[in-house]
């Protein structure tokens, strides 16, 4: 994460940014829920969300082994967390980190 420009940019001093951050929402059938946004500040005048997932897989090309699952899996989640944010204009970022497993 740190040896990119993204990477230090997502983890450098930014205005409201929390790492950690814990809040809590009320949800329309289970009562309160509470939730844990991994990283979020607000940048030129958007509030930036910051997901990290560790992801393995049995795949020699992990990228696209991303592409097809990363969105169908986690949307639920980002779209929770912009929620959280309401009235704010919000941008979702997953950072993943990849174990892949390939077959010689």
């Amino acid at each position: 994460m740190l040896r990119s420009d993204t990477g230090r940019w997502i983890l450098g001093d930014h205005a409201q940014a929390h790492a950690e951050a814990p809040l809590t929402s009320r949800m329309p059938r289970s009562g309160l829920a509470n939730h844990i946004i991994d990283r979020t500040f607000v940048a030129g005048g958007e509030r930036w969300i910051i997901d990290y997932k560790t992801v393995r897989c049995d795949d020699a090309q992990p990228r696209a082994f991303l592409e097809r699952h990363a969105e169908e899996r986690y949307r639920a989640q980002l779209e929770r967390y912009v929620a959280l944010y309401e009235g704010e204009a919000c941008r979702c970022v997953q950072q993943f980190s990849t174990s892949c497993r390939t077959s010689l």
